[in-house]
């Protein structure tokens, strides 16, 4: 199990793996800019740049180090984990997009899950290597799901507001 967790983290921790979180990212941007859902496509990129740069924000101004315990070499400041925040941010865009899109329940219901079984297995992997505190890795659960989530609440009032105004 433990070998299995230090690859999981050595690939996570690589490049490679900043180079796929970016390529998912623009692939869904460009998905939904193929779609004509614009609007999606352009708060799915607010949210985006608003969450990584409220990360990177807070982990330089608290600058926070990593405990001393980790299994595995981890760089960088810690609070909040920018792993379990790029898990779970990716969990809840493809989660809100399925919704709106998926129109058989069983099928989004299970890729749901399945997002967030995937966004949650990181963070834990984070928690289980010692390379992040439970607070780290909650913190970065918790930006990955407010700061999306009210982008996409403020955007969906706002679409609802002008729908009635233009009754």
């Amino acid at each position: 199990m433990y070998e299995l967790l230090v690859a999981i983290s050595e690939l996570l921790h690589s490049t490679i793996a900043e180079v796929l979180f970016f390529l998912v990212c623009a692939g869904l941007f460009f998905f939904l800019l193929l779609q004509k859902r614009r609007d999606d496509a352009y708060i799915f990129l607010l949210s985006l740049i608003t969450t990584l740069g409220f990360v990177v924000l807070v982990k330089y101004t608290l600058a926070t180090e990593r405990p001393d315990a980790a299994l595995v070499e981890a760089n960088g400041f810690a609070f909040p984990s920018g792993h379990a925040t790029a898990g779970m941010f990716l969990a809840v865009s493809f989660s809100y997009f399925f919704v709106r899109t998926v129109k058989e329940p069983r099928l989004r219901t299970l890729l749901t899950v399945l997002v967030f079984l995937i966004g949650l297995s990181i963070g834990l992997s984070r928690l289980l290597l010692l390379v992040h505190t439970p607070l780290q890795v909650a913190a970065g659960f918790l930006t990955a799901i407010i700061i999306p989530g009210g982008i996409y609440a403020l955007y969906r009032n706002k679409r609802k507001k002008r729908a009635s105004e233009q009754r």
